[in-house]
């Protein structure tokens, strides 16, 4: 009989962070693909596309993107974004998926080749602000939001 590990091994903050992120692309890798159809059919029933979030909510809680970042569902909101909005996000998941998630405001702008200084403009009236781009840990960062517990 093996005891349970868990009463037997510290996990440091970084580590629990790396577990949580393992956790959900596990959960998003084993999700029935449904997900296209609870789309459609949300679509069909007038969610539609309201500039940047179209779907609904619960449709999955799958995390994944296009290759180019312009369609995005994160834990089941379908997002769209545009060209620079798209390449302040890719910024973004590929810091998450680091378990590097805080980017400078700065340093996401400048990459993303934005004419914008401003973070808030970019996505000014975006669904995704503030509910999956949130601020960081510290004064002129932003992250992805971490999904539900």
């Amino acid at each position: 009989a093996c005891p349970d590990l868990r009463t037997h091994v510290r996990v440091t903050p970084e580590g629990r962070t790396e577990l949580a992120r393992l956790r959900m692309n596990l959960a998003a890798s084993v999700q029935p693909a449904t997900a296209g159809a609870a789309r459609s059919e949300a679509a069909g029933n007038g969610a539609g596309n309201n500039g940047g979030e179209a779907g609904a909510k619960g449709a999955g809680k799958r995390l994944r993107h296009s290759s180019d970042f312009r369609s995005v569902q994160w834990h089941g909101v379908d997002y769209t974004f545009t060209a620079t909005q798209a390449a302040i996000v890719k910024q973004l998941w590929e810091a998450y998926e680091n378990g590097t998630p805080d980017v400078g405001g700065d340093t996401l702008l400048v990459n993303a080749e934005s004419d914008t200084r401003r973070m808030a403009d970019v996505f000014k009236k975006h669904p995704a602000w503030g509910s999956m781009i949130v601020e960081g840990t510290t004064k002129g960062t932003y992250r992805l939001a971490p999904g539900p517990a």
